[in-house]
């Protein structure tokens, strides 16, 4: 059994993935913990049989791109066990977005990872490609013992590990702390509308959602926009950058703003001004990252 310490991240958001870097090791074993041994008795399991483990929940962790899961058990002296299962994702993007979707805004996030938070009995993660879970059933534990735990694993798996890197360009004003999540298919219910980032805000009374998509070339963000305008039944000729209004009979009115490689759009926000000026914001944002 071996974690894959360097990873070459394909796909469409290679370029946003926060500067991780992986390190590598010297046998197949997880890190030493002080005050626990080791036992490893579980087999590895793929997209093929994790089902075996986790039943329904793995069709979920699929549609992440999951790679395969590794776990461990800790054994200290007292016979306090704590589990530690590796999820390993095509890319930080799958990783992030199988961690988040699991993850409520008002967790109590800690210091681990690119970004965890705890339960109790539990402390969950995520850090590059990797999707962690550190869990025990001991009632005798402290939370901060598994903190310890959970930051020493993070350590052994990345380097200096960062949440994707286009989730800075969601403006900081009216977001909803801790709403930003990634979406790998169905955005809205569409099967089009794939690898969606998304936050939600709220300005005054009114709540809505921001979404970026990124694509490789302009011409298939323009497919994209050309895909949502005939499910609407709207013109979808001569599709160039600027601002498309999307009758979404499943969804309400869907504004979209196209501009070369990127895609960003509201959800749910009627007012004009709020359109215009936080779309004035991502836009100068998306220049900063690019």
């Amino acid at each position: 059994m071996k974690l894959f310490r360097i990873l070459l991240l394909m796909g469409t958001l290679i370029c946003f993935s926060g500067g991780i870097t992986f390190g590598s090791i010297a046998d197949d074993d997880f890190p030493l913990i002080s005050g626990y041994k080791i036992v490893q008795d579980y087999p590895d399991y793929t997209p093929d049989d994790l089902w075996d483990y986790i039943n329904g929940a793995a069709e979920t962790y699929v549609a992440f791109h999951f790679r395969d899961l590794q776990i461990a058990e800790y054994l200290n002296d007292e016979g306090v066990r704590i589990k530690v299962e590796v999820y390993r994702h095509q890319s930080p993007e799958y990783a992030y977005g199988i961690y988040c979707s699991e993850r409520y805004p008002d967790y109590h996030f800690v210091d681990v990872g690119a970004q965890g938070y705890a339960e109790p009995g539990l402390v969950n993660f995520v850090a590059g490609v990797y999707y962690v879970k550190v869990v025990t059933n001991a009632e005798n534990i402290q939370e901060e013992e598994l903190i310890r735990i959970a930051g020493q694993i993070s350590v052994w798996l990345v380097d200096n590990p960062a949440l994707p890197k286009l989730l800075t360009v969601f403006p900081a004003e009216g977001k909803i702390a801790k709403s930003e999540c990634f979406i790998a298919n169905n955005f809205l219910g569409h099967e089009f509308l794939k690898d969606a980032y998304i936050a939600d805000y709220q300005v005054q009374d009114e709540k809505f959602r921001i979404f970026i998509f990124y694509r490789m070339n302009t011409d298939e963000c323009i497919r994209i926009v050309k895909d949502y305008l005939r499910f609407a039944e709207q013109e979808a000729d001569n599709i160039a950058d600027g601002q498309y209004a999307i009758e979404d009979r499943y969804n309400g009115e869907v504004r979209l703003v196209l501009e070369g490689n990127f895609i960003y759009g509201f959800l749910g926000c009627n007012d004009e001004s709020t359109i215009n000026a936080y779309a004035g914001m991502l836009r100068n944002n998306l220049r900063k990252v690019q």
